[in-house]
């Protein structure tokens, strides 16, 4: 006979001698660790998310405090504004401007086609001798007022 077709019982007994492995069976602390793994990567996600939500929350506060600094200053600007308001100058500069003046003041406006005034000489320049430059500033307003 072959060899191939001989059967041996048992082992060979030409072959070394291997321990069997053995088989992997989960206890509980297998168990246990499995969990303990789930719950942390739970907790980091968790945790990674609540950073998240407090770095939002931080530019949402610095963008909050910025716009509440720029309309306090604009508050600020408009109580000074309504402190020069309400000042007695600025009313009777207010009430000129409607022709509403004190009494005994007389209303009047320049027409629109009215010449604009002769140019200023500075002090110690010489002037042009002209009827226009002889005239004083007092003369020419009153020419303009009232006429001639």
């Amino acid at each position: 006979m072959t060899r191939e077709a001989v059967a041996i019982d048992g082992q060979n007994p030409g072959a070394s001698a291997r321990p069997s492995r053995p088989q992997f069976r989960p206890r509980r602390l297998h168990a246990l660790l499995i969990v303990i793994a789930i719950v942390a990567v739970w907790l980091v996600f968790v945790f990674a998310r609540s950073m998240g939500d407090v770095d939002r929350a931080t530019a949402r506060q610095h963008s909050v405090a910025a716009e509440a600094a720029a309309l306090q200053v604009r508050l600020d600007a408009d109580h000074r504004e309504q402190l020069l308001v309400q000042t007695d100058a600025f009313q009777a500069i207010q009430a000129r401007a409607y022709g509403v003046g004190a009494a005994g003041e007389i209303v009047f406006a320049l027409p629109q086609d009215a010449a604009s005034p002769p140019p200023i000489t500075p002090l110690g320049a010489t002037t042009v001798k002209d009827d226009a430059a002889a005239e004083s500033p007092l003369d020419a307003w009153l020419r303009i007022l009232f006429g001639k």
